[in-house]
């Protein structure tokens, strides 16, 4: 019994296990994080950095505008001061009065704006636009701007300041545009325009000095119906920007201020805009970023931040990478080892199992030995009683004689488990001979057991030993009834098979198969590992005696055989028996045979023992 129960224990205790499927799962997950959610963070810095930059810049732009804004606020202060100066000097002096005095005014003027930087030239227009006074030459050379537009509109627009388009002066050789006042007389009438000229390069320096000479940076002085005065950078010459745009029509709205983000219709650049007017007068400055050069300098500082970001998130990658492929080679190594360990286990379950039929087969031969030893002294007694006439002792005689084939029968029996004695092989047709044996089974199962046959009218004939057949099929017989203490159905099914060697261990030709399968509980992993071990019962001592599955192998294989089992709990069971079918004329068998080295009338069995799955 000690021994028994290690065998059972080396049998039921499992083999270590390492799940390396959930290991390179959650190698496969680390890696997949580690490249998504650095790249989650990198877009969305990359994002935030953007905005963040977009709004530094409206800041920026903002903050030229409002320079920007004072200093053309303080430029045209101080031209209306200048102007106003001069309307005082001249009063209600008409054209013959201004010329008489040109010397005088000249030096004037000249005082009045000859040490400002801004100012180009100051000069004086009589009623019909002829130039009576100029700060830069005297005398005035004779020249009339009647037609002019600065003239005209100064005129319908006085006393309020005009600011020209820009212009090149005629007496000064530079780019100006002007603000020009016009003088009325006590009467209200038209008396002249007192005009300063500004200097266009004075604004282009300032604003220069101002963007430090960054090209993505853009300042200008607008009119307030769109017309550009200055700007730096310039336009390129013949550059015409659209007249209708956002920027010019928030200009024509007369905003104070505000932000616009627009394409350029002159060099198609992407920028954005602050605009703000200057003072109260009818002019705008304006402050612009281009676009390109924000994107330019995100994506420098973006590649430096990946690029910083890149070298951990590699080295991670590349140590995932190195464990998955180190945690391969140990799958494989532990594979290997498993199936070392098996075959080991294997080889030692077949050396136990190789003793144990050894000492088994021994005790059986002896045992079968001395039996037919007593069988011959009954046998020949019975022999000498015949020889006598009996003398009346016939009816005990006759019960001699059943009783030694009786024991005959147990003795080939106890010979074929003990693998000495071949078994008798004949023809069986199952056709006939499983309804011959239905009412014997019947009876093995009890009123509860329905007994059911499935045989197709084709079914090949068997070679087999039909006593040991049906000790077999009443062995599952009985079994199947322990295992439906409640009831349930029995059913023997027959069918036809090729078998191919390399599906089976069987060699390749033609069988039949018998399965007998029951609806009863099942059996545990722990049994049905020991479901063909020799003298092996599931029963307690003394609840009677239950044949062993070995028992069903050894008589359905009386040689070499192979047996597979599984097992599912209160699934019901099915067993299958495979047998070789009786050699047909149109059939090789015996040639096959012949040349395995075997006869081609042997019988082969499989037992097979499942459990279906309800």
């Amino acid at each position: 019994m000690a021994v028994q129960r290690v065998e059972r224990a080396a049998v039921e205790v499992p083999m270590p296990s390492r799940n390396f499927a959930v290991t390179r799962r959650m190698l496969l997950i680390v890696l997949a994080v580690s490249i998504v959610f650095p790249l989650v963070c990198l877009a969305s810095y990359g994002y935030f950095d953007y905005q963040r930059r977009i709004a530094d810049s409206n800041d920026v732009i903002d903050r030229l505008a409002r320079v920007t804004e004072e200093q053309a606020v303080k430029v045209l202060d101080l031209n209306r001061q200048m102007a106003a100066r001069i309307v005082e000097l001249l009063g209600n002096a008409d054209d013959a009065q201004i010329r008489a005095r040109e010397a005088e005014l000249h030096e004037r003027l000249q005082e009045i704006g000859g040490d400002f930087p801004q100012v180009s030239s100051v000069y004086l227009l009589g009623a019909q636009g002829d130039l009576l006074v100029s700060s830069l030459a005297y005398p005035a050379p004779r020249i009339s701007i009647s037609r002019r537009e600065d003239f005209t509109t100064a005129k319908a627009m006085r006393p309020l300041p005009y600011f020209s388009l820009p212009m090149f002066g005629p007496l000064s050789k530079t780019d100006v545009f002007t603000t020009a006042i016009g003088r009325s007389g006590a009467d209200g009438e038209f008396l002249g325009v007192v005009t300063v000229a500004l200097r266009n390069e004075y604004f282009a320096r300032f604003y220069r000095e101002l963007t430090h000479g960054d090209p993505s940076l853009a300042l200008g002085l607008y009119r307030q119906d769109g017309n550009l005065l200055v700007r730096y950078p310039a336009w390129p010459p013949g550059a015409t920007p659209a007249e209708r745009s956002p920027f010019t029509a928030a200009l024509r709205d007369q905003q104070l201020f505000g932000h616009i983000e627009l394409r350029s219709t002159v060099d198609g650049v992407d920028r954005l805009l602050a605009f703000r007017r200057v003072g109260d007068y009818p002019l705008y400055v304006m402050s612009a970023y281009a676009t390109s050069s924000i994107a330019a300098a995100w994506r420098a500082h973006f590649a430096m931040v990946a690029a910083f970001m890149a070298v951990p998130c590699i080295s991670i990658w590349l140590l995932v990478l190195y464990s998955l492929r180190h945690l391969e080679g140990e799958r494989r190594a532990w594979e290997r080892w498993q199936g070392e360990v098996a075959m080991r286990l294997s080889a030692e379950a077949a050396s136990r199992q190789l003793q144990r039929m050894g000492a088994l087969g021994n005790l059986v031969a002896n045992v079968a030995h001395d039996f037919n030893n007593l069988l011959m002294v009954v046998s020949a007694n019975t022999e000498l009683a015949r020889l006598k006439h009996y003398n009346n002792l016939e009816k005990e005689v006759l019960a001699v004689e059943h009783a030694t084939a009786a024991a005959e029968s147990l003795t080939r029996r106890l010979l074929s488990v003990a693998r000495k004695q071949p078994l008798k092989q004949e023809p069986v047709d199952l056709k006939r001979w499983l309804p011959a044996v239905a009412p014997l089974i019947d009876a093995a199962l009890g009123d509860t057991v329905e007994l059911a046959l499935r045989l197709p009218h084709d079914l090949w004939q068997l070679l087999a030993d039909p006593t040991e057949l049906e000790f077999a099929i009443m062995n599952l017989a009985v079994n199947a009834r322990d295992a439906m203490p409640r009831g349930g159905r029995f059913v023997i099914r027959c069918q036809n098979n090729r078998l191919v060697g390399s599906d089976t261990s069987l060699p390749d030709g033609e069988y039949v198969q018998i399965i007998c399968s029951d609806d009863g509980e099942g059996m545990p992993e722990a049994v049905v590992l020991r479901a063909f071990e020799p003298l092996f019962t599931t029963k307690l001592r003394g609840s009677g005696s239950r044949k062993c599955w070995r028992c069903a192998s050894r008589r359905a294989a009386p040689r070499r055989s192979t047996a597979c089992r599984a097992a599912a709990r209160r699934c019901g069971s099915f067993c299958r028996v495979i047998a070789s079918a009786r050699q047909r004329p149109r059939t090789s068998t015996r040639a096959r045979c012949r040349r395995r080295n075997r006869p081609a009338s042997c019988c082969w069995w499989k037992t097979t023992r499942t459990w279906r799955l309800a």
